[in-house]
């Protein structure tokens, strides 16, 4: 009897010891931030978010567009096309926007690009600056609630932006966290 409440007691220590291992593996893997470079900025992000690249074809030659969106089954089934209809899942984006066009200024492409989501917002536009960046800040609404950031290069014109369903989304946290290393190039 003595050696089963033993066995029982040390089983028992055993496994806490494991749970808090995996707890602890669980957190470390969200606090791993991974590296994105390209040709016109790097950037690093959480390790939990699946990132793809797409080259837009629109009238704007040369468009392009990063997406960050947390890696889990669900949204894998929503990009693979394998999901019943819904409405898409929230995510960073970085659309990446030449500035051919009379090299236009940050305030004319807030205000005047209809991806840039500024006529669903309230009108209000702040200077920031987040990182290394200086740039204009707004926020919006639309299906979901929405951040944006937009800065420039010589080259180029950057939007950040993240959409969320309440400001308190650790989405809303990752965004600041990509925010806060970009480099343009």
């Amino acid at each position: 009897m003595r050696n089963i409440v033993k066995i029982c007691i040390i089983a028992i220590i055993a496994l806490i010891i494991w749970g808090g291992f995996k707890v602890y593996e669980g957190a470390d893997t969200a606090r791993m931030m991974k590296t994105y470079s390209s040709q016109e900025l790097s950037f690093e992000y959480p390790a939990i978010y699946h990132l793809e690249e797409k080259v837009i074809t629109d009238e704007r030659p040369g468009r392009k567009q990063v997406i960050l969106m947390e890696d889990t089954e669900e949204n894998r089934l929503v990009r693979e096309g394998k999901s019943p209809g819904r409405e898409g899942p929230v995510t960073i984006t970085i659309d990446i926007f030449p500035n051919t066009l009379g090299k236009q200024n940050l305030m004319q492409f807030v205000t005047g690009e209809s991806d840039s989501n500024y006529k669903l917002g309230a009108g209000k536009v702040s200077t920031t600056t987040i990182g290394s960046q200086t740039g204009l800040e707004y926020f919006w609404s639309g299906l979901y609630e929405g951040r944006s950031f937009v800065t420039s290069n010589s080259a180029n014109i950057y939007h950040f932006a993240v959409t969320f369903m309440n400001y308190d989304a650790p989405i809303v946290d990752d965004f600041e966290a990509v925010l806060s290393t970009v480099e343009v190039k």
